[in-house]
């Protein structure tokens, strides 16, 4: 019985060591000895010259991965940092660059879609393979892609496009070596009758390099425009259509120009063609003490309201005393009035394509 017992115990004892020596954050995918990082942490070890160092990344949402990095030890020595998809492809690679007798890498970005990925770290066997002591830092974020998309892309064709609005702002992204995972992003959207004057607008902070595509709804080109950010002189175009009432698609692609990544922001403005129909203001309390609230029914398509307030003259004659511009409000309170003097409302509905005058006065009241 006591020899049986020692034999489990030392069983239990062999596992639980199996178990402290392979890291926990590993998978049987990964490979051997891989680390899953956490943003900000700076981690050091000791590169061999044969074994790579690998580091998980899982990103939840599409996003950026900025790599700092650093070797010392023995001369000559040389860094290297691969990243990787879950496939082992190479996406992105850096090189250190001589720091005294270290190599660094500062501020290495690449763009990715949601997925796994790995950061590689060795020499490259750039002159023969050395062994060094390292330091890495990790730091990635969100870009706030509005249709965030897995690895490979998502709306890469007409059928795959994303629906959206026109009036609305959206962002997209170019991720890094997209022209080998994701050439495209493919978005429709409808212009309703009678038709409209669209603009295209883009706009990207960062170094970015596109092609904007415009089609109609059998896939037929429109116009194309080759778009270039560098993230100072050069952040916006804008590019106009009249369109007749259907189903058009938009597409942004680097398969022509795959030098620069990275998010990018645009919008189908598709103005007005004429301002809302007319709007009554009411008053909605009697006016004491100076004062008194007016209100209105909100009409579609405005945005915004002008009231311009008139006080009957002791010659019978209607006189303006007050215009002032509102947001998308219904109703405001004038203050200031002169008591028992009679005043009337008029209110203008206004948007993108200017202001409609009122058909009718409001109600004329009298302060008390």
């Amino acid at each position: 019985m006591t020899g049986n017992l020692k034999k489990y115990l030392i069983g239990i004892i062999a596992i639980v060591a199996l178990m402290i020596a392979i890291p926990a954050i590993a998978t049987a995918a990964d490979p051997p000895g891989t680390i899953t990082p956490v943003a900000g942490t700076t981690y050091s070890g000791y590169y061999d010259g044969n074994t790579s160092r690998y580091f998980k990344v899982v990103f939840k949402t599409s996003g950026k991965l900025v790599l700092n990095a650093r070797a010392s030890g023995n001369n000559p020595l040389y860094l290297h940092l691969n990243v990787l998809d879950s496939n082992s492809n190479v996406i992105n690679n850096f090189d250190g660059s001589q720091e005294f007798n270290d190599y660094v890498i500062k501020d290495g970005t690449t763009y990715l879609n949601k997925g796994t990925y790995y950061v590689e770290l060795n020499d490259d066997g750039y002159w023969g393979y050395y062994d060094y002591n390292y330091t890495i830092k990790f730091g990635w974020q969100s870009v706030k892609e509005s249709f965030p998309e897995p690895f490979g892309g998502s709306n890469n064709s007409f059928a795959t496009a994303n629906t959206i609005a026109v009036n609305k702002a959206y962002r997209g992204m170019v991720p890094t070596n997209g022209e080998n995972n994701d050439q495209y992003d493919v978005y429709k959207f409808t212009i309703p009758s009678p038709g409209s004057r669209v603009v295209i607008k883009t706009s990207s902070n960062t170094f970015t390099d596109l092609y904007l595509t415009l089609y109609d709804s059998k896939g037929y080109k429109i116009d194309s425009n080759h778009l270039y950010f560098d993230s100072r002189s050069y952040k916006a175009t804008s590019y106009a259509y009249y369109l007749a009432p259907g189903t058009y698609y938009v597409s942004y692609d680097i398969s022509s120009y795959p030098y620069y990544y990275g998010p990018y922001d645009f919008m189908i403005v598709a103005p007005p063609r004429s301002a809302p129909t007319n709007v009554k203001a009411s008053p909605i309390s009697v006016a004491r003490g100076g004062s008194s609230t007016v209100s209105w029914t909100k009409v579609a398509g405005a945005g915004k309201y002008r009231v311009r307030l008139y006080r009957k003259t002791s010659w019978g004659t209607w006189g303006e005393v007050y215009s002032g511009d509102y947001g998308d409000v219904s109703s405001v309170t004038l203050r200031n009035l002169n008591y028992r003097g009679w005043y009337k409302v008029f209110v203008y509905a206004g948007n993108s394509a200017g202001w409609h005058s009122p058909g009718k006065w409001s109600n004329s009241f009298k302060v008390q």
